[in-house]
């Protein structure tokens, strides 16, 4: 139901421009805030003073289209022309927005006080919607801003205690077996903490047009030795083993080097929370014939996802339903970030279908360069 513009005593302003304003004054009533003039400069003059809610024009009707389509100040006010000129040059005014509505003159009265309600009344309920886009876009910009302060500011103070780890662990001859176990768990927590803080910056930016991230050359046979060999502390220390499985003379990939080894590294620390001590987690990487593409497959001997959660697992509301059927996979924003990452280095990402009773594979495409 649209707001009537009559409530709460408030008069709308209406500025009339007709060298005849007996028969006007007539007929709007008291409810309105009524200006008369005669002439384009008093026109332009009390428009700045009036502020007006509605414009009539009831004369010198081209030359006053002339000034309104000039005008951009007036281009958001309703205008009503009442005017015996051809219906063809009226239509025109009426596609091209410069006047809302025209009625013939004579106008009749009735019809003339319903179209000032009518336009009124759409007036205002789009400077209402405005309002609230605007209050609307006011707020998302604060929480914009002040997310990205909380993940600078957070991303900063996790970045010191993984430096922190890191120069701990070069001490480690002091410390215990059991001491160094927990260092190391320390350490990958505070890493995927970090990871998961740049995980949420990149989603929460990702439809931004100056988005940091580049499309460039990538050796990725270099950067998944150097996971392998960030994460062989890890490994050794929950009794698990991490595979690669690379060709030789692997070609060069376009991607983004940052964005991969998350990409990478979210996955393979996806399938250690699905594989039990002493089990194995695969990287495999595989070059197809046709040779645009690489495909990259991560997999684990865990918990097999039900088929019917497997095309879910990329999307946030899905994790929470796969987390409630009480499967550990792809939980909190990892999966949805691997899909944002693929995405935007032009590839695909799915999980592949197996035949055995245990375990997962996720497969993702790269462009080779």
């Amino acid at each position: 139901m649209i707001m009537d513009i009559y409530v709460n005593n408030c008069k709308p302003a209406i500025l009339v421009y007709a060298k005849e304003k007996a028969i006007l004054l007539k007929i709007l009533s008291s409810e309105h805030h009524v200006e008369f003039c005669s002439d384009k400069k008093n026109f332009t003059e009390k428009t700045g003073m009036v502020k007006p809610d509605l414009i009539i024009i009831n004369s010198g009707i081209s030359e006053m289209i002339d000034l309104l389509d000039e005008s951009t100040d007036l281009h958001n006010i309703p205008v009503i022309a009442i005017t015996d000129l051809n219906e063809d040059i009226i239509k025109d005014y009426l596609h091209r927005g410069i006047i809302d509505s025209f009625l013939p003159d004579p106008v009749n009265p009735l019809t003339l006080v319903q179209t000032i309600k009518i336009l009124l009344n759409l007036s205002r309920s789009q400077k209402e919607i405005f309002n609230r886009e605007k209050e609307n876009l006011v707020l998302k910009t604060f929480r914009e801003d002040i997310l990205r302060i909380i993940i600078h500011d957070m991303g900063n103070s996790i970045s010191g205690v993984v430096g922190s780890i890191d120069l701990l662990k070069l001490l480690t001859g002091n410390f215990t077996e059991k001491q160094s176990k927990h260092l190391v768990r320390a350490n990958e927590s505070a890493k995927e903490l970090l990871q998961i803080i740049k995980n949420i910056g990149d989603i929460s930016q990702s439809g931004e047009d100056n988005y940091r991230y580049q499309i460039q050359k990538v050796d990725i046979s270099r950067l998944l030795h150097q996971i392998k060999s960030e994460l062989d502390d890890f490994f050794t220390y929950n009794k698990r083993n991490l595979v690669i499985e690379i060709p030789e003379n692997l070609p060069h990939v376009k991607g983004q080097e940052e964005l991969l080894k998350r990409l990478i590294e979210s996955l393979i620390n996806n399938a250690i929370k699905n594989t039990s001590a002493m089990g194995q987690v695969t990287v495999r990487i595989n070059l197809p014939e046709d040779k645009t593409f690489l495909e990259v497959r991560v997999i684990d001997h865990g918990r097999s996802l039900p088929k019917e959660y497997r095309k879910k697992i990329f999307k946030f509301y899905g994790q929470l339903e796969i987390f409630d059927a009480g499967y550990r996979f792809g939980r909190g924003f990892s999966m949805t970030f691997c899909k944002f990452a693929v995405d935007k280095i032009g590839g695909q990402i799915w999980m592949e279908d197996i035949k055995e009773e245990k375990g997962n594979i996720i497969v993702f495409t790269v462009p080779l360069a």
